[in-house]
């Protein structure tokens, strides 16, 4: 059941940013990354002894997270999350999905 949930959170945050355009929930995002970037920063030795196997995919996941974040803040993303509500106009495509 937590699994599910875990599931349901992380594709309605997931909707937020990319349908929505929530500028927030980006904002959120890149404090809710540093608080766990620390947290594993603290505790990396202790976990290594604990289990080295898990350790590193927790380094994969939370280095997934800050390319995330880095795709978040960089390139298209500032305009896209700006033109909220509106359509975003890319250079080199087509003004509309109907034209062929």
């Amino acid at each position: 059941m937590l699994t599910i949930a875990a599931f349901a959170i992380q594709f309605l945050w997931i909707w937020l940013i990319a349908r929505k355009r929530q500028n927030w929930a980006r904002w959120v995002t890149l404090i809710v990354t540093i608080v766990a970037v620390i947290g594993l920063a603290l505790r990396i030795g202790t976990l290594l002894q604990a289990n080295p196997a898990s350790t590193i995919v927790r380094l994969i996941v939370t280095a997934l997270w800050v390319v995330e974040l880095y795709l978040l803040f960089t390139g298209d993303a500032p305009p896209w999350f700006a033109t909220k509500g509106q359509a975003m106009v890319v250079e080199g495509a087509p003004a509309s999905s109907n034209e062929v």
